[in-house]
């Protein structure tokens, strides 16, 4: 089903993402950006050819920098 409020690019990424199989997913966060348009973003260049498991540690790494970021200015007010 598609919402009228996005582009259908939009939508066809969000949907490739959801898939219900896992191996049908977007498998990398470059390749969902890529999806929906936004163009060659990597944060590390050939991120696709990592070992997923760094991939993975990399991205909650980044999670959790953030999370931390949050913590410190809602508690630094």
């Amino acid at each position: 089903m598609h919402n009228p409020k996005i582009s259908q690019k939009v939508n066809q990424a969000i949907v490739h993402a959801m898939a219900l199989i896992p191996g049908d997913r977007t498998q990398s966060v470059p390749e969902f950006l890529r999806e929906l348009g936004i163009g060659r973003w990597s944060p590390i260049p050939q991120w696709d050819s990592l070992p997923i498991a760094l991939q993975l540690a990399a991205t909650v790494a980044g999670i959790l920098g953030a999370i931390a970021t949050i913590i410190a200015l809602f508690l630094n007010k």
